[in-house]
């Protein structure tokens, strides 16, 4: 589902899901058939009145992380510019230590997540494109330090305390 406020975004993510095509059998562009079916519907139907509120507790969130987080081990995500509008569906660090900080985290009951753990490039799906481990040196040192932290709506302040405190003292 998108939501957007863009008339010409709107059309343009419209035709992606319906193969490409504004009319019928005229593809403008190589889309895709990508509809909900009905229960899923019905799911972001009942979330969708709350979208607002959720967003902005992922924004709390992730200022205390921003401000509070202080280890020079991580890198930090940068912040949006002041007119853009960051929903952090995931706060994702990086860290060169990634996989001692995940176990030191999973000890510490915090959980955590590699997302895109291997780069797109190196997927068996790409392999056509002949790119090997070294082609895109940046990409495959983001997928070998990246770590998601705990990122949800009805996270408590001693819970985001608590994995700052952690990740403060990770060394």
């Amino acid at each position: 589902m998108v939501t957007t406020n863009n008339e010409e975004l709107a059309k343009r993510i419209h035709m992606l899901s319906n193969y490409g095509s504004e009319k019928k059998y005229n593809h403008e562009l190589s889309g895709n058939n990508s509809r909900l079916d009905e229960l899923q519907a019905a799911f972001l139907q009942r979330k969708l009145p709350y979208l607002e509120t959720w967003n902005k507790e992922r924004n709390r969130i992730a200022e205390r992380y921003l401000t509070e987080i202080h280890n020079p081990e991580l890198i930090l995500p940068t912040r949006v510019a002041p007119y853009d509008y960051q929903v952090w569906h995931i706060f994702a660090i990086r860290c060169k230590h990634r996989d001692t900080l995940q176990k030191y985290l999973a000890q510490n009951d915090i959980g955590t997540n590699i997302h895109y753990p291997i780069p797109i490039h190196l997927q068996k799906c790409y392999a056509s494109l002949e790119l090997t481990k070294g082609s895109l040196p940046i990409a495959e040192e983001i997928s070998e330090t990246v770590l998601s932290l705990p990122m949800y709506y009805g996270m408590t302040d001693d819970e985001i305390s608590y994995v700052i405190d952690k990740l403060n003292n990770f060394h």
